[in-house]
């Protein structure tokens, strides 16, 4: 089997429609298509959306409250978005981490190849 055979490119009909290849269901070929917009990794979090969202509120509310008394605070709602932002990241980034970890540990590949 060569690979380079089975990657395809989508047409603009199968990317509008968001339709798998009927052709290629029939045979008994896999077929994988290029991911030129990155939109696997955009799955990586999916159903975690509300999760993060309710972390941002208690860390933005937290943050409002506890700045309250302290007068030397010029602008409390931005030292909170920043705080809640910078903790989004670290979580995004070790989430990636563990994830790539534990895939190449549970996998034949390599953890340098998944970078």
């Amino acid at each position: 089997m060569d690979p380079p055979m089975y990657i395809k490119d989508r047409s603009w009909m199968q990317r509008l429609l968001n339709r798998a290849p009927m052709a290629h269901l029939k045979d008994d070929k896999p077929i994988m298509f290029k991911d030129h917009w990155g939109a696997f990794n955009s799955t990586f979090l999916m159903g975690m959306d509300f999760d993060f969202l309710m972390l941002d509120v208690v860390i933005i509310t937290f943050m409002e409250r506890e700045t309250q008394r302290e007068v030397s605070v010029n602008s409390r709602v931005i030292l909170a978005v920043l705080l809640a932002y910078i903790i989004d990241q670290l979580l995004f980034w070790l989430r990636g981490y563990l994830g790539r970890r534990n895939l190449s540990k549970h996998t034949l590949a390599d953890e340098a190849f998944l970078l």
